[in-house]
Protein backbone atom coordinates (compact mmCIF):
# COMPACT_ATOMS: atom_id res chain seq x y z
CA UNK A 1 0.00 0.00 0.00
CA UNK A 2 2.75 2.47 0.92
CA UNK A 3 4.63 1.55 -2.34
CA UNK A 4 1.25 2.35 -4.35
CA UNK A 5 1.03 5.34 -2.74
CA UNK A 6 4.59 7.15 -2.88
CA UNK A 7 4.27 6.13 -6.46
CA UNK A 8 1.03 8.22 -6.47
CA UNK A 9 2.98 11.27 -5.26
CA UNK A 10 5.50 10.85 -7.22
CA UNK A 11 3.66 11.16 -10.29
CA UNK A 12 2.12 13.72 -9.15
CA UNK A 13 5.22 15.92 -8.90
CA UNK A 14 6.00 15.06 -12.20
CA UNK A 15 2.92 16.36 -13.33
CA UNK A 16 3.08 19.75 -11.03
CA UNK A 17 7.18 20.01 -12.28
CA UNK A 18 5.59 19.89 -15.85
CA UNK A 19 3.11 22.22 -16.12
CA UNK A 20 5.29 24.72 -14.18
CA UNK A 21 8.34 23.90 -16.46
CA UNK A 22 6.15 24.45 -19.50
CA UNK A 23 6.20 27.53 -21.38
CA UNK A 24 3.07 30.20 -20.94
CA UNK A 25 0.51 29.58 -23.67
CA UNK A 26 -1.71 32.59 -24.70
CA UNK A 27 -4.96 32.60 -23.75
CA UNK A 28 -5.99 32.31 -27.65
CA UNK A 29 -3.83 30.96 -29.63
CA UNK A 30 -4.26 33.24 -32.97
CA UNK A 31 -4.97 36.22 -31.02
CA UNK A 32 -1.58 37.88 -29.24
CA UNK A 33 -2.90 38.81 -25.87
CA UNK A 34 -1.18 42.34 -26.29
CA UNK A 35 -3.91 43.46 -28.92
CA UNK A 36 -6.45 45.38 -26.57
CA UNK A 37 -7.04 48.56 -28.45
CA UNK A 38 -7.03 48.94 -32.18
CA UNK A 39 -4.25 50.10 -34.19
CA UNK A 40 -3.15 50.05 -37.70
CA UNK A 41 -0.06 47.58 -37.09
CA UNK A 42 -2.51 45.08 -35.81
CA UNK A 43 -5.25 45.95 -38.17
CA UNK A 44 -4.42 42.24 -40.16
CA UNK A 45 -5.09 40.45 -37.16
CA UNK A 46 -8.30 42.16 -35.89
CA UNK A 47 -9.66 41.72 -39.04
CA UNK A 48 -8.90 38.10 -39.69
CA UNK A 49 -10.43 37.46 -36.27
CA UNK A 50 -13.35 39.70 -36.08
CA UNK A 51 -16.90 38.23 -35.23
CA UNK A 52 -18.70 41.68 -34.85
CA UNK A 53 -18.99 45.30 -35.47
CA UNK A 54 -20.97 47.83 -33.55
CA UNK A 55 -21.72 51.06 -34.24
CA UNK A 56 -23.04 53.77 -31.93
CA UNK A 57 -24.17 57.15 -32.86
CA UNK A 58 -22.46 59.65 -29.97
CA UNK A 59 -25.03 62.10 -29.42
CA UNK A 60 -24.58 64.40 -26.14
CA UNK A 61 -28.05 65.03 -26.30
CA UNK A 62 -29.60 61.99 -26.62
CA UNK A 63 -29.49 59.52 -23.56
CA UNK A 64 -31.22 56.63 -25.96
CA UNK A 65 -27.65 56.41 -28.37
CA UNK A 66 -28.40 54.67 -31.66
CA UNK A 67 -26.46 51.61 -31.64
CA UNK A 68 -26.45 49.32 -34.67
CA UNK A 69 -24.56 45.93 -35.96
CA UNK A 70 -22.67 45.82 -39.41
CA UNK A 71 -23.59 42.87 -41.35
CA UNK A 72 -20.50 40.79 -43.13
CA UNK A 73 -20.43 42.60 -46.29
CA UNK A 74 -20.45 45.73 -44.07
CA UNK A 75 -17.57 44.78 -41.97
CA UNK A 76 -15.25 44.11 -44.92
CA UNK A 77 -16.28 47.51 -46.48
CA UNK A 78 -15.12 48.64 -43.00
CA UNK A 79 -11.71 47.08 -42.90
CA UNK A 80 -11.26 47.89 -46.74
CA UNK A 81 -11.91 51.32 -45.70
CA UNK A 82 -9.61 51.31 -42.77
CA UNK A 83 -6.55 49.63 -45.19
CA UNK A 84 -7.13 52.27 -47.70
CA UNK A 85 -6.56 55.36 -44.83
CA UNK A 86 -2.59 54.17 -44.42
CA UNK A 87 -2.41 54.91 -47.81
CA UNK A 88 -1.25 58.35 -49.20
CA UNK A 89 -4.17 60.43 -49.11
CA UNK A 90 -4.56 63.75 -50.90
CA UNK A 91 -4.13 67.02 -49.53
CA UNK A 92 -7.80 67.90 -47.73
CA UNK A 93 -9.40 71.48 -48.45
CA UNK A 94 -9.35 73.67 -45.68
CA UNK A 95 -12.65 74.61 -45.20
CA UNK A 96 -14.87 76.03 -41.92
CA UNK A 97 -17.49 73.67 -42.48
CA UNK A 98 -20.07 74.58 -39.45
CA UNK A 99 -21.82 71.07 -38.31
CA UNK A 100 -25.28 71.20 -37.50
CA UNK A 101 -26.43 72.18 -33.65
CA UNK A 102 -27.74 68.51 -33.01
CA UNK A 103 -25.13 67.45 -30.42
CA UNK A 104 -23.68 64.87 -32.75
CA UNK A 105 -20.52 63.74 -31.84
CA UNK A 106 -19.25 61.46 -33.96
CA UNK A 107 -19.34 57.02 -34.40
CA UNK A 108 -18.11 54.75 -31.83
CA UNK A 109 -16.79 51.56 -32.47
CA UNK A 110 -16.75 48.15 -30.87
CA UNK A 111 -15.12 45.06 -32.37
CA UNK A 112 -15.86 41.35 -31.16
CA UNK A 113 -13.28 38.69 -32.02
CA UNK A 114 -14.59 35.30 -32.35
CA UNK A 115 -13.45 34.30 -28.97
CA UNK A 116 -16.30 36.83 -27.82
CA UNK A 117 -13.80 39.57 -25.97
CA UNK A 118 -14.02 43.33 -27.25
CA UNK A 119 -11.44 45.35 -27.83
CA UNK A 120 -11.66 49.41 -26.77
CA UNK A 121 -13.64 51.35 -29.03
CA UNK A 122 -12.18 53.84 -30.92
CA UNK A 123 -14.68 56.79 -32.87
CA UNK A 124 -14.47 58.93 -35.79
CA UNK A 125 -15.64 62.31 -35.91
CA UNK A 126 -14.89 65.53 -38.19
CA UNK A 127 -11.54 64.07 -40.23
CA UNK A 128 -10.27 61.96 -37.47
CA UNK A 129 -10.03 58.40 -36.03
CA UNK A 130 -9.35 58.51 -32.46
CA UNK A 131 -8.77 56.34 -29.22
CA UNK A 132 -11.46 56.37 -26.71
CA UNK A 133 -9.42 58.28 -24.94
CA UNK A 134 -9.51 60.75 -27.64
CA UNK A 135 -6.11 60.60 -29.17
CA UNK A 136 -5.69 60.74 -32.65
CA UNK A 137 -4.83 57.72 -34.71
CA UNK A 138 -5.07 58.86 -37.84
CA UNK A 139 -6.87 61.56 -40.34
CA UNK A 140 -9.73 61.28 -41.85
CA UNK A 141 -9.41 63.10 -44.82
CA UNK A 142 -12.95 64.79 -46.83
CA UNK A 143 -14.12 62.38 -43.66
CA UNK A 144 -14.76 59.85 -45.97
CA UNK A 145 -14.89 56.67 -43.39
CA UNK A 146 -17.33 58.71 -41.31
CA UNK A 147 -19.62 59.38 -43.91
CA UNK A 148 -19.10 55.84 -45.91
CA UNK A 149 -19.79 53.82 -42.48
CA UNK A 150 -23.02 56.42 -42.42
CA UNK A 151 -24.15 55.38 -45.64
CA UNK A 152 -23.67 51.66 -44.90
CA UNK A 153 -26.80 51.50 -43.03
CA UNK A 154 -29.71 52.96 -44.98
CA UNK A 155 -32.60 52.32 -42.29
CA UNK A 156 -35.75 55.09 -42.07
CA UNK A 157 -33.87 56.65 -39.15
CA UNK A 158 -30.72 56.57 -40.18
CA UNK A 159 -31.73 58.47 -43.08
CA UNK A 160 -33.50 60.75 -40.92
CA UNK A 161 -30.52 61.58 -38.41
CA UNK A 162 -27.79 62.19 -41.44
CA UNK A 163 -29.26 65.39 -42.53
CA UNK A 164 -29.65 66.03 -39.14
CA UNK A 165 -26.55 65.31 -37.71
CA UNK A 166 -23.96 65.58 -40.52
CA UNK A 167 -23.24 68.79 -42.96
CA UNK A 168 -23.27 67.93 -46.53
CA UNK A 169 -21.94 70.02 -48.80
CA UNK A 170 -21.84 68.13 -52.01
CA UNK A 171 -22.83 65.73 -54.31
CA UNK A 172 -19.63 63.18 -53.60
CA UNK A 173 -20.71 63.10 -49.83
CA UNK A 174 -24.55 63.27 -49.81
CA UNK A 175 -23.75 59.77 -52.64
CA UNK A 176 -21.39 57.92 -49.46
CA UNK A 177 -24.20 58.57 -46.93
CA UNK A 178 -26.62 56.28 -49.49
CA UNK A 179 -29.32 59.03 -50.61
CA UNK A 180 -31.43 58.67 -53.50
CA UNK A 181 -29.53 58.94 -56.82
CA UNK A 182 -31.32 60.05 -59.83
CA UNK A 183 -29.78 59.65 -63.28
CA UNK A 184 -30.25 62.82 -65.07
CA UNK A 185 -28.15 64.51 -66.49
CA UNK A 186 -26.38 65.88 -64.47
CA UNK A 187 -27.14 63.34 -61.73
CA UNK A 188 -29.24 64.33 -58.89
CA UNK A 189 -28.92 62.94 -55.01
CA UNK A 190 -32.11 63.79 -53.14
CA UNK A 191 -32.16 63.88 -49.52
CA UNK A 192 -34.95 62.87 -47.00
CA UNK A 193 -35.54 66.79 -46.05
CA UNK A 194 -36.45 67.82 -49.91
CA UNK A 195 -32.59 68.73 -50.58
CA UNK A 196 -31.27 68.20 -53.82
CA UNK A 197 -27.22 68.56 -55.13
CA UNK A 198 -26.34 68.33 -58.67
CA UNK A 199 -23.15 66.13 -60.09
CA UNK A 200 -21.16 69.35 -61.31
CA UNK A 201 -17.16 69.75 -61.37
CA UNK A 202 -17.08 72.49 -59.11
CA UNK A 203 -16.12 71.96 -55.80
CA UNK A 204 -17.66 73.62 -52.43
CA UNK A 205 -15.86 76.99 -51.14
CA UNK A 206 -15.91 78.82 -48.10
CA UNK A 207 -18.17 81.43 -49.76
CA UNK A 208 -20.67 78.47 -50.94
CA UNK A 209 -21.28 77.12 -47.30
CA UNK A 210 -21.92 80.56 -46.08
CA UNK A 211 -25.29 80.67 -48.98
CA UNK A 212 -28.31 79.69 -47.01
CA UNK A 213 -31.39 80.01 -49.27
CA UNK A 214 -31.84 81.17 -52.63
CA UNK A 215 -31.70 84.71 -52.29
CA UNK A 216 -28.08 84.55 -50.61
CA UNK A 217 -27.10 82.54 -53.92
CA UNK A 218 -28.51 84.86 -55.95
CA UNK A 219 -26.21 87.67 -54.52
CA UNK A 220 -22.99 85.70 -54.29
CA UNK A 221 -23.63 85.18 -57.85
CA UNK A 222 -23.85 81.62 -58.66
CA UNK A 223 -25.29 79.74 -61.33
CA UNK A 224 -29.11 80.29 -61.80
CA UNK A 225 -31.39 77.58 -63.85
CA UNK A 226 -34.40 79.92 -65.21
CA UNK A 227 -36.96 77.09 -64.82
CA UNK A 228 -40.10 78.35 -62.95
CA UNK A 229 -39.44 78.40 -59.73
CA UNK A 230 -35.96 79.57 -60.52
CA UNK A 231 -33.33 77.50 -59.15
CA UNK A 232 -29.60 78.59 -58.13
CA UNK A 233 -26.92 76.49 -58.24
CA UNK A 234 -23.94 77.01 -55.07
CA UNK A 235 -20.34 75.60 -55.73
CA UNK A 236 -20.47 71.52 -54.80
CA UNK A 237 -23.57 71.34 -56.63
CA UNK A 238 -26.78 72.25 -53.66
CA UNK A 239 -29.34 73.74 -55.41
CA UNK A 240 -31.98 76.49 -53.80
CA UNK A 241 -35.20 77.25 -55.57
CA UNK A 242 -36.45 80.90 -55.03
CA UNK A 243 -39.76 81.25 -52.51
CA UNK A 244 -43.03 81.94 -53.98
CA UNK A 245 -43.31 86.18 -53.64
CA UNK A 246 -45.87 88.25 -52.40
CA UNK A 247 -46.49 91.10 -54.68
Amino acid sequence: MNLIINNIKTLLLAIILLVTASPVMAKNKDIPQDITKFSFKNLPVIADNTLTVDVKVIDIEDNENFVWRMTPSDIAIFYDKLKMMQQKQPEQVMLDIQNPESGYRGLEFTITNKYGEKIEPFTVYNGKLLTFAGDEIIKDHNRDFEYTIWGLNYTPKNQTLMWKMLPIIDFDECIKLGNRLVETTPRQCLLNNGDIFLDINEKPTQEALSIKNFDDCLVKGQAIINTFPRRCIAAGGHIYTEPPRVR
